[in-house]
Formats: C-alpha cells, sequence, structure tokens
C-alpha cells in the first residue's frame, strides 16, 4: 500500500491552526487486502482507494498524481519514507523540480509530530473531510514507545493498514518545522 497526504492550515481558531488535511492511498489488485469487500469496495469505488494491478502499487500512478497535485494545489514541500522512497522522490525532484525533503523513519523524527499531532485531533483543531480510510487507518494506529519515551508509529503491531496516518504525520511535521512554514506542505509514504 501507499499513501499520499496533502497538510496546510488556512483558517484559525482561538488563535490556534486549523489543520486541513487531504489523503489519498493505493493498493496493489493482487495484495492482501480483499478489494471486494466492505468497506474497500465502496472505497474503491469512489476513489479513496486506487487500485493498481499486479502485486506492487504503480509507483508511476503515485508519480502522476503527486505531480497533478502539486501544480494543482501549489504544494511546495513533499516530506517522503527515506527508506522505500528515494527512487520516486529523485524522479520528482529531478523530471518534475518537485521540492522533496526525507523523512527518517525513526522515533526521533516521528515523536514531536506524532504528539503534537495527537493534541491537534483533541483540540478538534483537524479536519479532514470525513474520509473513511483516514479514519479507519487512524483507529488502526499503534504506538510504539522507546526507552526514551519517543514515539513512533508501529507498523509491525498495527493490525491493519497505517499508511495514510502515518503519512498524516509527515505532513503535519513539514508544516510545523518544513522550509515552508505557512504554505501548502504535503508528503507520500510507502
Amino acid at each position: 500500500a501507499a499513501a499520499a497526504v496533502i497538510a496546510k492550515t488556512d483558517e484559525t481558531e482561538s488563535g490556534q491552526p486549523i489543520w486541513q488535511i487531504k489523503a489519498q492511498t493505493w493498493c496493489a489488485a493482487g495484495g492482501s487486502v480483499d478489494l471486494k469487500t466492505h468497506p474497500f469496495r465502496e472505497w474503491v469505488s469512489s476513489g479513496r482507494v486506487r487500485v493498481c494491478t499486479g502485486d506492487a502499487v504503480d509507483f508511476a500512478d503515485v508519480e502522476e498524481w503527486i505531480v497533478e497535485a502539486n501544480n494543482d494545489l501549489g504544494v511546495v514541500q513533499w516530506n517522503y519514507d527515506d527508506t522505500f522512497a528515494d527512487q520516486l522522490a529523485q524522479n520528482l525532484l529531478n523530471s518534475h523540480g518537485v521540492i522533496v525533503h526525507p523523512f527518517h523513519q525513526n522515533a526521533k523524527s516521528y515523536n514531536e509530530p506524532l504528539r503534537s499531532l495527537l493534541r491537534v485531533v483533541r483540540q478538534q483543531r483537524l479536519r479532514h473531510g470525513g474520509d473513511p480510510v483516514l479514519a479507519w487507518q487512524a483507529s488502526n494506529l499503534v504506538i510504539r514507545r522507546d526507552a526514551r519515551d519517543q514515539w513512533m508509529p508501529d507498523k509491525s503491531e498495527s493490525i491493519n493498514k497505517i499508511d495514510a496516518i502515518v503519512a498524516a504525520i509527515m505532513a503535519y511535521e513539514a508544516g510545523l518545522y518544513g522550509e515552508f512554514k505557512g504554505n501548502e506542505p504535503g508528503v507520500f509514504v510507502f
């Protein structure tokens, strides 16, 4: 599976930013999820989940979506999973001029944005347009705490998919700490 999330702030409430996020998820037709069952078939038919033929996500489709979103929405920074998406990031930078930034997959990188995003959720300052895929993946999230009490998503302990919520954390981090604060950062993760 793969996911891309665009995060931005464009309004405030009581002096605090309201975060808007838009997610897109991809999966392979031959993957581990039965896409003909509820709720997956509804998510596929609504376009919330894009299905790639075969047993792997088609990175060309992901690249095309990111380039289109980048051009249409003025996304100024895309954080990416530096473990699995280096080649796609290089394609985006070299072929399309998309600004990319590696996001290291460790507790040190995730700790502060994850804790901060959870505060934003508790304060009801996160809007996701009622995205059921993102909500489902958020409910699947398991947080690993290390010996230093640093937090990060734990894919191995999360029973179901969490790609979109992980991408949301990475996009949120770009908005908080990225070079382009106040604009529309985005992220993709695999």
